[in-house]
C-alpha cells in the first residue's frame, strides 16, 4: 500500500473512530446519555444535574471505585467501563493526532490539545447534561491518550 493511500485510509479510520466516540459521549441510551436541555425547565434541571452528575474533586470517582471494587460492592463491568473505558476512549488519539499534525508531536502541545478536546467534551456533557460531567474522565482520558503517544513516539 503507497504512502497516500495509507493516509487515506487513516483518515477514514479516524473519522470513524470520532463518529463512535461521540455516540458513546453524548448519545448511547445503555451508558446513560439524554438530551434533558430538549424539554422541561432547563436550568433547574441543570442544578439538579450538578448536584447529582458533577465531580470537580480529582480521583474522587477513580477511589470510590476502587474502593467499591477492592470490597464486592461494584462489580468487574461498571469498573471497568469507568476506569479502564475512560483510560482507552481518547487513546488512539495518541497515535492519529501526531500523525496528522506535525505540531502535535511536541509532548506539551499534544497534552494540551487533547486536554482542551477532553475538556470541550466534559463542558458539552455539562451543558447537555447527558452523562456524568467529572474531572476524574478529563484525568483518564487525556492520560490514556498520553501513555499511547508515548508508545508511538518511542517506536517513531
Amino acid at each position: 500500500m503507497n504512502k497516500t493511500k495509507l493516509h487515506i485510509l487513516l483518515r477514514v479510520t479516524f473519522v470513524f473512530y470520532c463518529a463512535i466516540l461521540c455516540y458513546f459521549l453524548f448519545f448511547a441510551d445503555y451508558y446513560g446519555r439524554s438530551f434533558t436541555l430538549l424539554h422541561g425547565n432547563y436550568f433547574s434541571e441543570l442544578f439538579i444535574y450538578c448536584k447529582q452528575k458533577v465531580n470537580l474533586v480529582p480521583f474522587a470517582t477513580v477511589f470510590l471505585f476502587l474502593k467499591g471494587f477492592g470490597r464486592g460492592t461494584v462489580e468487574l463491568y461498571p469498573f471497568a467501563i469507568n476506569i479502564l473505558g475512560n483510560l482507552l476512549a481518547f487513546s488512539p488519539f495518541g497515535f492519529f493526532l501526531p500523525y496528522f499534525f506535525k505540531k502535535l508531536r511536541k509532548p506539551i502541545n499534544f497534552l494540551i490539545v487533547v486536554s482542551l478536546i477532553v475538556c470541550l467534551v466534559e463542558i458539552l456533557q455539562l451543558v447537555f447534561m447527558t452523562g456524568v460531567c467529572d474531572i476524574d474522565d478529563l484525568l483518564l482520558n487525556v492520560s490514556g491518550a498520553f501513555i499511547v503517544y508515548l508508545i508511538v513516539n518511542k517506536f517513531m
